[in-house]
């Protein structure tokens, strides 16, 4: 007598199979760069986010402290809508002096409100924050 394969089992091996390849697809477009975060600069050197839902300021600084051995990304970051954001998220990649990345720099608000302005300051703090020297910005995140 043949036995038949419980359903549970075709499932869960379908269920791994997508995963699987989710997690190829996801691979695949980190090595060509394919989700890479895209922006344009104005006529003034601001940054413009998602078509001009964002802007980041040109007057941007970054500095390490000796005081709490971080290395900061400063910044002013407006919402241009009429729609108010939530969990706002700005992720930038610091580098050292020879270009290599030694992690990444976090800021983070909760809410900004239609035309608001949030002064922020991203935070890397590492044992070798004192090597750190430059950022790019990588992902804004939000609600």
């Amino acid at each position: 007598m043949k036995k038949e394969i419980p359903n549970w089992v075709i499932i869960t091996c379908f269920v791994g199979v997508c995963l699987f390849f989710v997690l190829i697809l996801s691979n695949l477009f980190n090595l060509f760069n394919l989700y890479d975060f895209k922006y344009d600069v104005d006529k003034d050197g601001n940054m413009i986010i998602e078509k001009n839902k964002f802007m980041i300021n040109k007057d941007m600084n970054s500095f390490y402290d000796d005081e709490t051995k971080s290395f900061y990304v400063e910044g002013i970051f407006k919402n241009n809508t009429e729609k108010t954001y939530y969990n706002i998220s700005l992720t930038y990649t610091i580098y050292d002096l020879d270009g290599n990345v030694l992690g990444n720099a976090y800021a983070y608000l909760d809410r900004i409100n239609s035309s608001e302005k949030w002064k922020f300051k991203a935070t890397y703090l590492d044992i070798d924050a004192t090597d750190a020297v430059s950022y790019k910005l990588i992902d804004i995140s939000y609600n």
